[in-house]
């Protein structure tokens, strides 16, 4: 009997609730935890996978058509989390360690969000979640969101990610 294996992306899928789920109970002291009702999540991007151009720079526009500020004034923290993020040599394909550098921009003035890049080398890795509180750096008027993803060496390295979420919690 042959086992079937999941597909790719329902995986992903699952994997980046979990790693969400497993965020959702942030310590507040030694008493409270917080649920995951206290979180928003974005689904910012899921491509089945995407992979690299072979450009430098890529960047998406995501499902966040237009994110306000002030609809989520009882936010207290913003974080990006990217699902299996994986390198791989241009020339034959294989696993290798490689930096990417990928970060949240504002596309309607064509500026980054400072504090919400994730720059791993030491992947692939099943989930990587960003360590700064960027909440404070999202723009304050509306404005479309982007992802970018930079690859500092295209013409040897190659990425693939599956999905990327901004985590906003209460």
């Amino acid at each position: 009997m042959n086992a079937s294996i999941p597909n790719k992306s329902l995986l992903s899928s699952l994997i980046c609730i979990l790693m969400i789920g497993l965020m959702s109970c942030n310590k507040e002291d030694d008493n409270e935890v917080t649920p995951l009702d206290k979180k928003i999540v974005f689904d910012l991007y899921s491509n089945n996978p995407g992979y690299s151009s072979g450009a430098d720079t890529t960047i998406y526009s995501t499902n966040v058509l237009m994110l306000d500020k002030k609809d989520y004034a009882n936010i207290t923290s913003a974080k990006l989390v990217l699902s299996n993020l994986s390198t791989q040599s241009y020339m034959d394909g294989s696993d290798i360690n490689a930096k990417i550098i990928v970060d949240l921009v504002d596309l309607t003035h064509n500026q980054p969000i400072p504090g919400s890049a994730i720059q791993t080398d030491n992947i692939p890795a099943s989930a990587v979640v960003s360590s700064v509180d960027f909440l404070n750096n999202i723009p304050s008027t509306p404005f479309n969101l982007g992802i970018r993803i930079i690859n500092p060496d295209p013409t040897k390295v190659s990425w693939r990610l599956y999905a990327a979420s901004l985590v906003l919690q209460r």
